[in-house]
């Protein structure tokens, strides 16, 4: 006999069974999706910014190639948006002459330079348009470290994201092109904390015979209060089976309208 044609998948029915687990969504969204997004576009403002230049020379190259002059403080100040272990760097600007060119500079130290004040004389080594004051650690802020941490959060995000979205992809299937079978309640039991803004959500376990008389046994999650609150260890409840892999099998969710019917004797196509 000719297999039936395979319903589509509706979209609408994939949305409403992703909010059935709102914890994996949100934590696939934010750690999967958000770093993905707001990496790129950290990066980019801190290069436009000047706080990040992947082109920049070290300070040894600076300091063993570049040519030592000697300049004065122009002025000293604290950054108050960066703390490092309860202390704010200090910014110098400086100034100098490089090859009769006059030149001004700026560098973030966690040195104590209390003592320096606006015309304090500095040795400067200069390369090209870079430079640094000599003897001074300049303090650059690890961007390659929140670049490490933002990346790491990927992985664990998407692992969520997968879960939920093969999760509802499964329910979706199964209530559009899944055949319907009577099974026997085990328990019911109440998934997770109970949260006011949040669906409640049951995890049911049943029993089934499959139609080579082998017993079927699973276990699945619904936000169904026909189910969920008034169903019991000894009660029926309809499961949705897959055709020609009854393993594959959930509660049927009583607000889907457009459900399937108890299944034909006739042959049908698996999925």
């Amino acid at each position: 006999m000719e297999a039936k044609e395979r319903k589509r998948v509706s979209l609408r029915l994939m949305v409403r069974f992703l909010r059935d687990r709102p914890l994996s969504l949100v934590l696939g969204l934010f750690l999967g999706v958000m770093p993905a997004v707001l990496l790129p576009c950290a990066v980019l403002g801190a290069l436009l910014l000047g706080e990040w230049d992947p082109g920049r020379r070290d300070e040894e190259t600076l300091r063993t190639e570049g040519k030592e002059v000697t300049g004065y403080v122009a002025g000293i100040e604290s950054d108050q948006s960066t703390t490092v272990n309860g202390d704010y760097p200090t910014v110098i600007s400086y100034r100098f002459d490089a090859d009769g060119e006059p030149r001004s500079g700026t560098m973030k130290t966690l040195e104590n330079v209390a003592g320096w004040r606006s015309g304090t004389e500095v040795t400067v080594a200069y390369l090209g348009d870079q430079s640094i004051i000599v003897g001074v650690e300049p303090y650059v802020f690890p961007y390659w470290l929140v670049i490490a941490v933002h990346v790491s959060y990927i992985p664990i995000g998407m692992a969520f994201l997968v879960h939920c979205l093969l999760a509802a992809r499964k329910k979706a299937i199964l209530h559009t092109r899944g055949e319907m079978v009577t099974a026997t309640v085990g328990r019911v039991d109440r998934a997770g904390p109970f949260w006011p803004f949040l669906r409640p959500k049951w995890w049911v376990t049943y029993a089934f015979e499959g139609k080579d008389g082998r017993t079927f046994r699973g276990k699945s999650l619904t936000t169904d209060c026909t189910i969920g609150e008034r169903k019991a260890g000894g009660d029926e409840v309809d499961v949705l089976c897959l055709p020609g892999n009854e393993a594959v099998n959930c509660v049927k969710e009583q607000w889907v309208n457009s459900g399937p019917t108890t299944a034909p004797d006739a042959d049908v196509a698996r999925d």
